[in-house]
C-alpha cells in the first residue's frame, strides 16, 4: 500500500493533511535529489488515486503538490510528508455513500 512503501522519515501523524502553509513557496530552498524526487513522484501519483477513490480529504495538497513536480525541494517534501502522516492518522477513515 502507499503507507507501507513510504520512507521510515516520513512515520508519524498528524490531524490535518496540509498546514496554513501549502501554498507558501520558498525559491530559496534546497532542491531535492533524483532519488528522493521519483518517491515524491510515486507517492503523489498515489495520493491522486487515492483522493479520486475514497480519500477527498487529501485533495486539496495533492492537487498542490501535483504543480510542484518539476522544482522539487525540501518544502515540497515536507508537505508530502505531512500528507502521509495524516493517512497513517486516519487509515481507519472509509468513504460512506449514503
Amino acid at each position: 500500500t502507499m503507507i507501507d512503501g513510504m520512507p521510515d522519515e516520513m512515520n508519524g501523524e498528524t490531524t490535518t493533511p496540509a498546514a496554513s502553509y501549502l501554498f507558501k513557496v520558498n525559491d530559496d530552498c534546497e532542491k531535492l535529489s533524483v532519488e528522493m524526487g521519483m518517491i515524491f513522484h510515486r507517492l503523489t501519483a498515489q495520493g491522486l488515486f487515492l483522493c479520486a477513490r475514497g480519500r477527498p480529504d487529501i485533495e486539496t495538497a495533492i492537487a498542490f503538490l501535483t504543480t510542484r513536480v518539476r522544482s522539487l525541494d525540501k518544502d515540497d517534501w515536507g508537505k508530502l510528508t505531512r500528507v502521509m502522516r495524516y493517512l497513517q492518522a486516519t487509515r481507519s477513515l472509509v468513504r460512506t455513500l449514503e
